[in-house]
């Protein structure tokens, strides 16, 4: 929205009063500014931890006062950093690399990718709720997944 902090945690406070159940002040540049949100804000705040703002430990925003921490940028960082590594990891040595990365994922929490993602699950409300027949014709004559 742009605007001083001044202004931003007027908004804020405008949002809570009108029913919000938490607020957001984008982007404190520092511990004062963080502080100064803090004391003014009447209500439940959520911090994101990221970019330009100072990156506190959860224990910290808590004594300060937050009620939500957030990161998220951490996941899309974790895996363009893993995606970046497995295909420099490929070109330099090949499918052997894709064996090794499949040994170190045996036994990983992601290890069976479509049970993490609930395909089974999935699978289970298209029988539920599609006709039998969309639900034939839509995996008769794939190799994927099937339950």
């Amino acid at each position: 929205m742009g605007g001083s902090l001044d202004e931003a945690i007027k908004r804020a406070n405008a949002y809570l009063e009108a029913g919000a159940d938490v607020a957001f002040v984008e982007a404190p540049t520092s511990l004062e500014e963080i502080q100064k949100v803090i004391a003014e804000v009447k209500g439940p705040l959520f911090y994101n931890c990221t970019g330009i703002s100072p990156l506190l430990s959860v224990e910290e925003l808590q004594e300060l006062g937050f009620s939500i921490v957030i990161y998220p940028g951490a996941g899309l960082a974790a895996t363009v950093r893993a995606v970046y590594d497995l295909m420099a990891d490929i070109k330099t040595r090949g499918t052997q690399a894709m064996v090794d990365f499949g040994s170190r994922m045996s036994g990983h929490t992601i290890a069976d990718l479509n049970a993490f993602l609930g395909v089974h699950e999935v699978r289970e409300w298209e029988n539920d709720f599609l006709p039998d027949e969309q639900v034939r014709k839509k995996y008769e004559a794939t190799l994927g997944y099937k339950l």
